[in-house]
This record gives structure tokens, C-alpha cells and sequence, in this order.
């Protein structure tokens, strides 16, 4: 009767430190999955600034461009 009782804590045992287990990797993913969307965001806004540069950029060369050809 000893070892069914040995058996019986060893799977409570088990069982107990898989739910905990899931329980840590389930915070360390809310975690992660909250890290990474602010990365996401914070590319995506960095992409659209680097968008609008470009596009300030592009008016000023052709501007440039324009007056050079007006020159000629």
C-alpha cells in the first residue's frame, strides 16, 4: 500500500509543478507578447517618420532639380 501512496504524492507532485511551470510560461509570453507589440509599434512608427523624411527629402531634390533645369 506504500508504493500506491509514493505514486499517488509523486503525481500530485507532477502535476502540481506542470501547472506551475505553465502558469511561469504563460506570464513570461503576456510579458513577451507585450514587449514585442510595442517593438511593432515603435518600428512601424519609426518606418512612417523615415517615410515623411523621404518624402521632405524628395521635394527638396526635386526642387533643386527643377531650378538646375531652369538655369539651363
Amino acid at each position: 500500500m506504500g508504493h500506491v501512496l509514493k505514486d499517488f504524492v509523486a503525481g500530485t507532485f507532477l502535476i502540481a509543478a506542470g501547472l506551475l511551470a505553465a502558469i511561469a510560461v504563460l506570464i513570461l509570453f503576456f510579458i513577451l507578447g507585450l514587449f514585442l507589440h510595442v517593438l511593432a509599434f515603435l518600428a512601424s512608427a519609426l518606418f512612417f517618420v523615415m517615410l515623411l523624411v523621404l518624402a521632405v527629402w524628395f521635394v527638396g531634390f526635386a526642387y533643386r532639380k527643377a531650378k538646375e533645369i531652369q538655369r539651363q
